[in-house]
């Protein structure tokens, strides 16, 4: 007799052999009994129906149809998923709760992904094709709008893999996949290459310029790069930055109290007369500070 388990969906009933053949008196309320490898064909059992429960569970974190058919999609004849992966990330990438700064990065990670081919479906998400991914990102070349060629950094490389990395931890919890590669990828973390960082002259070379400038769009740019400079805040913070929220007094001094927008950590940094100088200068009066591109530019 064959053992067969089954899944209902909907109305609709179907089955699937795992090759275990048992007599009448070895089957008895969904267990293997009164056999030599109970244990070992129970465990197989198990195994194989929990694959199927997290293909459920996939169907509806992807709101897909309940049905047979679409189950089967998730298959192949070998019992391997052969469904397309790029479309899954697709999905995934637009309904994920995220900021929409972050999702454009992770589309970048994406678009990146279709260049490379080969994640066509799950059963390609293999340790191999991510070692060959690893390379490709290392070799490509891609440039500008302007036509200057872009180097990718290791932190620039490592931050594919993270991006990438988390739909495919997602795409192993709920059985996508047999195993998660990232277990076994040796990722390099990314080690930033050498940024120059602004001298004390250059410093107070900006600060004369601003000082002398009377061109008020520009003004309104150097301050905005000077305050973060001198409060060591990062673009985002900077931007959100409410001096009626985020200042305390502490022994007649006063700090800045906030907590990062990308990391969520607090932090708490002394608000000098210098910071205060350019805050109090132009950023109060902006109804939007400049954006981030304008400010690189």
């Amino acid at each position: 007799m064959c053992s067969p388990r089954n899944r209902c969906l909907g109305r609709e009933r179907f089955y699937f052999s795992i090759g275990i053949f048992l007599n009448t008196t070895q089957w008895k309320d969904g267990m293997v009994v009164n056999h030599p490898k109970a244990a070992t064909y129970n465990e197989q059992i198990q195994k194989k129906v929990t694959e199927f429960e997290r293909i459920i569970i996939a169907m509806e974190v992807n709101g897909d149809d309940m049905t047979t058919q679409q189950f089967k999609t998730y298959l192949s004849s070998d019992g391997s998923n052969r469904r397309n992966f790029m479309t899954w990330m697709r999905e995934r990438i637009q309904s994920r709760k995220m900021r929409e700064g972050t999702r454009k990065g992770h589309l970048t990670t994406y678009k990146v992904l279709l260049r490379f081919g080969k994640f066509k479906t799950f059963d390609d998400v293999t340790l191999p094709h991510i070692y060959e991914f690893d390379m490709f990102i290392r070799e490509e070349q891609t440039f500008t709008s302007t036509g200057k060629p872009i180097v990718r950094s290791q932190a620039a490389i490592h931050n594919y893999h993270k991006r990438f990395k988390s739909y495919v931890s997602e795409a192993s919890r709920l059985g996508l996949i047999k195993e998660n590669p990232y277990n076994r990828f040796q990722d390099k973390r990314g080690e930033k290459g050498e940024r120059p960082h602004l001298t004390k002259e250059q410093i107070k070379r900006l600060i004369a310029i601003r000082e002398e400038s009377s061109d008020r769009a520009a003004n309104k740019y150097l301050d905005f790069f000077l305050f973060q400079i001198f409060t060591g805040m990062a673009y985002s913070d900077a931007k959100s930055f409410d001096y009626t929220q985020h200042i305390i007094t502490v022994d007649g001094h006063d700090y800045i109290d906030g907590h990062r927008m990308k990391t969520g950590e607090e932090f708490i940094t002394p608000f000098f007369l210098i910071p205060k100088r350019f805050w109090n200068g132009t950023i109060t009066s902006c109804i939007s500070p400049p954006t981030k591109s304008t400010t690189n530019s």
